[in-house]
């Protein structure tokens, strides 16, 4: 029964209308409007400045969360092994697996090193070797003034960051002739 009647008390409260406060029937105002009082006449109304607007706060896209990759996540290189020694003369073809789909923002970046100068030679963003394989090959026109000596890599990039996601195993590969 008490909590019947207090019920019904709150009630009542919320339902009576609400009074105007003493400050805007004195033409008090708050910091940033400007109060007009009822007597105003209207030549005074017109030196009053406009109004300004409230600026209202654009709200900032959320970010697109990084892929989290599987802990076991790994590129498997599958050739060439490392040490391998190439003809300069011929294309050099690199295979690689990867068992995940890559999403939209992903792909795979295929970097060459020589002579202590690293370059992109491109990406992948879909297996073209299969369900899960990848295949690239360097033409010998990108490896024509190269050291003999050589690395490559393959790295899991995202248009999110700004550095690689996962990096494979750097393998070493000689180039002779054709120099």
């Amino acid at each position: 029964m008490p909590l019947g009647l207090l019920l019904l008390c709150l009630g009542m409260i919320n339902l009576l209308p609400t009074r105007p406060t003493p400050e805007t029937n004195t033409g008090g105002s708050s910091e940033g409007a400007t109060a007009v009082a009822a007597n105003t006449p209207s030549a005074a109304l017109a030196t009053l400045p406009p109004p300004s607007a409230t600026p209202t706060a654009t709200p900032l896209p959320s970010p697109t969360p990084l892929p989290t990759l599987p802990p076991d996540a790994a590129i498997t290189l599958l050739g060439p092994p490392d040490g391998s020694v190439f003809s300069a003369a011929a294309p050099l073809s690199l295979y690689w697996t990867w068992p995940y789909p890559l999403r939209d923002d992903t792909t795979f970046a295929i970097y060459l090193t020589a002579n202590g100068v690293e370059q992109k030679l491109g990406a992948l963003s879909e297996p073209n070797l299969g369900d899960n394989g990848y295949y690239w090959q360097i033409q010998p026109a990108d490896l024509a003034g190269l050291s003999a000596d050589l690395t490559w890599q393959i790295r899991l990039e995202s248009t999110l960051a700004d550095t690689p996601l996962l990096t494979s195993e750097t393998r070493a590969a000689r180039l002779i002739g054709g120099q």
